[in-house]
């Protein structure tokens, strides 16, 4: 801290005064409440986004383990096909096309598959 000057006024320090609500004269209430309703609807909403960010990064560490461990256990013929649709992240596409084929090749057929009046024939 600097020597004041001969002559000259002594150097203040100022200290930041926190007013509160109960100080203030004219506190009109229901805008407080509104004012506090929102700061705790915001502080609900930054927790909120916090915690789906982290379920964001879980849910992507997951799906990498998946993506690596199907990609293991593919066959060469798929392994393109597989590897294209990661890249152009239209994995979607691709499982609902495999999903249907294999269906189509491993789940028994059953009577509902065949119209009732063509069955016997």
């Amino acid at each position: 801290m600097a020597l004041p000057e001969e002559g000259g006024p002594a150097p203040t320090t100022t200290t930041p005064t926190i007013i509160t609500i109960d100080d203030s004269p004219d506190v009109d209430e229901a805008h407080e409440r509104d004012l506090l309703r929102r700061e705790q609807r915001m502080e609900e909403n930054r927790r909120q986004r916090r915690e789906l960010f982290e379920r964001m990064q879980q849910l992507d560490d997951d799906f990498s383990v998946e993506t690596t461990g199907y990609r293991n256990s593919l066959p060469p013929a798929l392994l393109r096909d597989f590897d294209m649709s990661v890249e152009r992240d239209d994995i979607h596409t691709y499982l609902a096309n495999i999903i249907q084929s294999r269906r189509r090749r491993t789940m028994p057929r059953t009577y509902t598959d065949v119209p009732r009046y063509t069955r016997n024939v």
